[in-house]
């Protein structure tokens, strides 16, 4: 063991942090014991707020420390009343605040924006990167717009965000019912992969990755969601959710970090509060 570790502070850290293997497989879980003994390591993060510990990341019975709910319909309704009415919000923290209200806002020790380029701890803006879209970069997107063959526009197809841009060939501004629909046809045509494709051999200096489900984000290269590991220890535990984890999508260059513990892909936020779920069951 000494071969491999080094002695901080009389604790033996391992040069090459933890080893941690996991598999569904009954199958592989078999095989690999064959050559050795694996202990049984169960994740069990907490977060201290107010001098109460609470589980985290959070999850149902997060809420029910807080709020004493049990259901998932219990949990609902006791946010919509906790959400706070911002009908436009400015910045990242306003956004949070009207999804899902200021106690559990507070849980929080940083907020990202979804390309880590804007961090706030509290109220407080940490950072927020100052880049904003080059003239002719806008006009392509434009020109872009103008020849997609989706016949819907709703609106806000261009929408500039700390450190990137989201462009929609739809619009920020659809219904669900109209997202859906270019959902299906994105789904057919690979519309936002062959634009992202095209974006990235034309200015080579920028980034252009797929996101949720009818935008693309843009922005400089390497100011992507890995960025945000600057803010984490080696020692640090990370679970990351993500939706876009192909080479393609913005989850990926988050997702093939070796810092991050736990990379999983979801579809979106129902399948990501399933898996908290089974993780909770597991603790």
């Amino acid at each position: 063991m000494t071969n491999y570790t080094k002695n901080i502070n009389n604790i033996n850290v391992h040069y090459y942090g933890p080893h941690i293997f996991h598999t569904s497989s009954d199958r592989i879980w078999e095989y690999v014991n064959r050559f050795t003994t694996f202990n049984h390591y169960v994740n069990r993060p907490k977060v201290n707020y107010q001098n109460k510990i609470f589980s985290f990341p959070i999850n149902l019975f997060t809420l029910y420390q807080l709020w004493g709910v049990s259901t998932p319909d219990e949990a609902k309704a006791k946010l919509d009343t906790v959400k706070i009415d911002i009908k436009k919000p400015s910045n990242l923290e306003e956004w949070v605040l009207s999804q899902v209200g200021e106690e559990i806002y507070s849980l929080c020790k940083r907020v990202y924006n979804c390309s880590g380029s804007d961090a706030y701890e509290g109220s407080k803006n940490v950072y927020s990167d100052p880049w904003t879209l080059p003239k002719d970069t806008r006009q392509w997107l434009e020109q872009t717009l103008d020849d997609s063959q989706f016949g819907l526009r709703t609106g806000l197809h261009i929408e500039e965000r700390s450190g990137m841009v989201n462009f929609s060939v739809v619009g920020r501004n659809a219904t669900m019912g109209e997202r859906q629909l270019y959902v299906r046809w994105d789904k057919e045509q690979l519309e936002r992969v062959r634009i992202a494709e095209r974006f990235n051999k034309k200015f080579p200096d920028l980034k252009a990755t797929v996101g949720g489900d009818t935008g693309i984000d843009i922005a400089p290269k390497g100011n992507d969601k890995s960025q945000i590991l600057r803010d984490f220890s080696h020692r640090d535990t990370l679970w990351f959710f993500g939706d876009a984890m192909d080479p393609s999508g913005n989850d990926y260059s988050l997702a093939e970090c070796k810092e991050v513990t736990w990379a999983i892909p979801v579809s979106g936020w129902q399948e990501t509060y399933q898996k908290l779920k089974e993780i909770r069951k597991n603790d």
